[in-house]
């Protein structure tokens, strides 16, 4: 346990009971989790398979799981630890509905989905028997009336699938609500019909899989009992980001022992959007006896120079909180630029002087070797409907510097998806008139000819596709583009020789995911002449278009990203991240109080029931915070970008409390950058 401060030291040490650590940014918060895990582990000789770790994402779980095997390969302890419960609640909630299936009303093998996308696919594909149920049509239409939006088919199986997802994350029993209330009862009727579909597909989605854990705890005392038996300590991290139906569920497996931690930071609960409640981790003292929870609060960050803490302690501390916030100071522990001005902005007097300041901005660094690589800088934004977020992309590139933004509609728009699309689609020529196709993959069969007569050997494999391609017969979309890996193109991106190929390569990827995953919801039909490639046709015509409507990003994990190129990330991707030199746009933004909440609906209010704060202090809540997690990213450099009438009235204070880039206060040659070392690159 060396190197822990005063108050790490206390969280590692104190194991039994209740307690609950709040970590602010930089403040050592997977360090204790791994010093506290090993401390169980060795001191308290404690068996792996008896304690439980929950993460919010997978590649959180394998850092964890790595750093405590380092640890352990330090102190020259031999211990297995691969019997951990260690992953996502969704993973481990999983692995205790198998081991214990006959407690299940789940049946052997049952499949979960990969994630909101394919959820909102299963709705749409059975959409029609939703449009069977009574006051279908009625509640759409008052809904279209309300929101002047869900009026696709898309749109409405999105509305249904958010909805039954927000009853069974806030663990809300709709069966059992008697009322006339048309909205209610229209809802009630599709969850059982969802609840039908899935039991029928033997298929289960998140929010399901955690209603049905909880059912088994609570509805069969043995399987409870033994729960409670099976683990001697359980840790929670990111406890903020959690919702009602994973609090009871920990609340109920924990209750005999109480052996349970939870860790996190309500100033940095973000997804509420997604069902998390930032009062789990406020109240979770209150579900104990006076005085029985344990509350640390680690304040000392290592990540980021003094005069960035102290910029994010005044922004967070600039709203009335009304008791809803632990109290906290985060002090910078670095020595360096103690004194030194670290924050700082760019303006201009419309967007695009901005957008070129900006990028005159990011230049300088490099010109002045303060940068050795763009992954040293960061740009977030709020979303990427922001209009400076495509300006900027463009302005960078004429200038020959690689962005990578994962969550952008641009996927679609990249070299080397839009040529694989449109070599695939010239294999099928004979099947596709070109007058039925639309003008993107005209683009796309445009790029194909241009490329493909680069390469001999390609235009004679095509040529020889287009010929037979009646006599193939595929598995899968996958098994064309695994041949075009041998092409002279597609070899050279694999080699990544610089930035622009490692993103194509990233892509290409994400690609592959995309083909895989279409033959699960097209149910693996085999693509051939027997059915005229109508499966093709389905993809390019149908899918790819709803493809494109979603974002593709949500499809998929990022795990790696290109090198040598600018991250354009939203807040909520930057969360966990930590970068030398961060850049904030969307300052124009505002808390979201407009007439938005008068225009709630009565399952809304019911969703909203388990809640005591206001929807008014909820939006000014979560407004602060997803700032704080931006600005709290920097670790060298903060700066705010954005054109002099464009900022917000809640920015303006600090927004012109700190200089220009182009005044005398910043000097360049003051700036000392950190390394983007392994553990900060993305």
């Amino acid at each position: 346990m060396s190197n822990l401060n005063k108050k790490q030291f206390e969280a590692v040490e104190t194991v039994n009971g209740p307690v609950v650590i709040i970590a602010g940014p930089g403040t050592g918060k997977t360090k204790t989790l791994v010093e506290r895990t090993v401390n169980i582990l060795v001191n308290k000789e404690v068996e792996a398979k008896k304690i439980m770790i929950t993460t919010f994402t997978n590649k959180a779980a394998k850092e964890l799981e790595l750093r405590i095997n380092e640890r352990l390969e330090e102190l020259n302890k031999n211990i297995d630890i691969s019997d951990i419960y260690l992953g996502t609640m969704h993973s481990i909630w999983t692995r205790l509905i198998q081991e214990n299936i006959t407690y299940s009303n789940f049946f052997d093998n049952f499949e979960l989905m990969s994630g909101d996308y394919e959820q909102h696919f299963f709705i749409y594909s059975r959409l029609k028997e939703y449009k069977k149920l009574e006051d279908y049509q009625k509640f759409f239409d008052n809904l279209s009336y309300n929101e002047n939006k869900y009026r696709s088919d898309w749109q409405k199986s999105s509305f249904l699938r958010n909805k039954i997802n927000d009853l069974n994350e806030n663990a809300i029993d709709i069966e059992s609500i008697q009322t006339t209330d048309i909205y209610i009862n229209f809802i009630k009727s599709a969850y059982k019909l969802y609840e039908k579909q899935l039991f029928e597909n033997n298929i289960v989605d998140f929010s399901y899989l955690q209603v049905e854990f909880l059912n088994m705890v609570l509805k069969n005392s043995e399987f409870l009992e033994k729960i409670n038996n099976n683990f001697d300590y359980i840790m929670v991290d990111e406890y903020q980001d959690s919702n009602k139906i994973q609090e009871k569920i920990l609340l109920s497996i924990s209750k005999n022992k109480k052996n349970i931690c939870v860790v996190g930071d309500e100033d940095q609960s973000i997804y509420r959007f997604r069902g998390a409640s930032a009062e789990n981790i406020l109240n979770f003292s209150k579900h104990f006896g006076e005085g029985e929870c344990k509350l640390i609060v680690l304040e000392e960050n290592y990540r980021s120079v003094n005069d960035i803490v102290e910029f994010n302690n005044k922004w967070i501390n600039a709203i009335d909180w009304h008791g809803n916030r632990f109290e906290k100071n985060i002090v910078s522990m670095r020595l360096d630029n103690i004194l030194s001005k670290s924050v700082f902005h760019i303006s201009g007097s419309t967007l695009d002087e901005n957008i070129r300041n900006t990028v005159t901005f990011i230049k300088k660094l490099k010109q002045n070797n303060k940068i050795t690589n763009y992954n040293q800088i960061a740009i977030l934004f709020s979303h990427f409907k922001d209009r400076s977020a495509k300006k900027l992309e463009d302005a960078l590139k004429k200038e020959n510097i690689e962005v990578y933004s994962p969550r952008t509609k641009v996927f679609f728009e990249m070299y080397e998806v839009k040529l694989t699309f449109g070599i695939i689609l010239a294999c099928f020529k004979k099947y596709f008139p070109e007058e039925a196709l639309d003008t993107y993959l005209l683009e796309c069969l445009d790029l194909a000819r241009i490329e493909i007569r680069k390469d001999n050997e390609f235009l004679n494999w095509i040529k020889e596709k287009i010929e037979n391609i009646s006599e193939y017969s595929f598995n899968s979309l996958n098994e064309i583009f695994y041949e075009l890996l041998n092409f002279s193109y597609y070899k050279n991106v694999l080699e990544e020789k610089g930035p622009i190929e490692a993103r194509a390569n990233h892509n290409l990827a994400i690609l592959s995911k995309i083909f895989k995953n279409f033959q699960k919801y097209v149910h693996s039909k085999k693509i051939s002449i027997e059915d005229n490639f109508s499966i093709i046709k389905y993809f390019f015509t149908k899918y790819l278009e709803i493809l494109k409507q979603s974002r593709v990003d949500e499809i998929f994990s990022e795990e790696d990203y290109p090198n040598d190129c600018i991250p354009f990330l939203t807040i909520h991707q930057s969360k966990g991240l930590e970068f030398p030199v961060v850049i904030v746009f969307s300052l124009y933004s505002k808390p979201n109080v407009s007439g938005d909440l008068s225009r709630q609906t009565s399952i809304d209010r019911l969703i909203n029931s388990n809640s005591k704060i206001s929807e008014i202090d909820k939006e000014y809540f979560d407004f602060y915070r997803k700032f704080y997690v931006a600005f709290s990213r920097a670790k060298n450099l903060l700066v705010l970008s954005c054109y002099e009438k464009g900022v917000s009235e809640n920015f303006k204070p600090f927004f012109y409390s700190v200089r220009g880039v182009n005044s005398l206060q910043f000097d360049i040659n003051q700036i000392n950058l950190d390394e983007v070392s392994k553990k900060d690159e993305i």
